[in-house]
């Protein structure tokens, strides 16, 4: 039989040991975790468009936004300074209208050009009605001279201010420089020669004329003139074609040198006589004048065109 151990006084008595509480370590407090911080992708600038500047705009499109409205301004200026324009253009107009017309240049009363006058007289001389050229005259003539009827007397101011042929051309005139391209030596001379000749002398022609418009008398530098006339049909005739041309059309060349020679003489002959006619007008009508300044225009053509021909045979050769 088990004795109660309660009863039992050799049981052990001692009670067990209570568990003592365990020493309280401070728990460590967890620190806050540090939150991550977003990360803000830089993103690429877009590059700005380029700007054009010129000295009155810029094309950016970040500095113009003036939309239509540009145009339209741009068009009213143009119109504005188009009006300007015309304005001005008809205001200068009319003050040289006016100038010419009431005091000329060098004259006076309606006068335009170096001379006296009356009406509308331009050029160098003297004249009424509309004359405009270098001389005297009436009527409506543009050049040197005046658009008298043929069948009227021939006088030495009317005559001066005929429009003859010479005021305008010369044998060189429709002999260009490359005519004498490829043409042998001695024609080429021979060519300058007819050309020089007639050149110099007709400036020297016209210089007296000229003079002899503006003159209270013109006699002196009329017969200067014919002087000069005579002198240069006598040089021209004295010429000799040259004897060296060579190839199959050497007699066809030399031919066209002297009839181009006799043309150039005849012209000059021609020239001589109108000049007479100016100086001494009696029994003179403007159709001699005129008949002879067709003669001397011919003359001058016809010289032209062969030593234009002759040239051209020689560089074929």
């Amino acid at each position: 039989m088990v004795e109660n151990p309660q009863n039992d006084p050799n049981a052990n008595t001692a009670q067990p040991a209570q568990a003592q509480p365990a020493a309280q370590q401070p728990v460590a407090q967890a620190q806050p975790v540090a939150q991550a911080q977003p990360v803000v992708q830089q993103q690429p600038t877009a590059p700005e468009p380029p700007v054009v500047e010129s000295a009155s705009a810029t094309t950016s499109s970040e500095k113009n936004k003036s939309g239509n409205a540009a145009y339209f301004i741009a068009g009213a200026v143009i119109v504005i300074c188009f009006l300007l324009v015309n304005a001005i253009s008809s205001c200068t107009y009319d003050a040289l209208t006016w100038s010419q017309g009431y005091y000329g240049s060098y004259g006076y009363g309606s006068s335009n050009g170096y001379g006296y006058g009356s009406g509308n007289s331009n050029g160098y001389g003297y004249g009424s009605g509309n004359s405009n050229g270098y001389g005297y005259g009436s009527g409506n003539s543009n050049g040197y001279g005046t658009s008298a009827s043929t069948d009227e007397s021939l006088s030495t101011k009317s005559g001066l201010a005929y429009e003859l042929d010479l005021y305008d051309n010369n044998i060189g005139s429709s002999v260009a420089a490359t005519d004498y391209s490829g043409a042998q030596s001695s024609v080429s001379d021979f060519t300058h020669k007819v050309v020089s000749i007639d050149k110099t002398a007709n400036e020297q022609v016209v210089s007296h004329l000229r003079a002899a418009a503006g003159a209270d008398d013109p006699t002196t530098e009329i017969e200067s003139a014919i002087d000069v006339a005579d002198k240069a049909k006598s040089d021209i005739e004295a010429l000799t074609p040259p004897s060296d041309v060579s190839g199959s059309q050497s007699s066809a060349i030399i031919n066209n040198l002297i009839v181009s020679k006799n043309y150039a003489a005849d012209r000059w002959s021609a020239i001589s006589d109108q000049l007479a006619m100016i100086e001494d007008p009696s029994g003179k009508t403007v159709s001699d004048l005129s008949s002879s300044d067709d003669t001397a225009s011919s003359s001058r053509e016809k010289s032209s065109s062969t030593l234009q021909k002759a040239l051209s045979l020689s560089a074929a050769k």
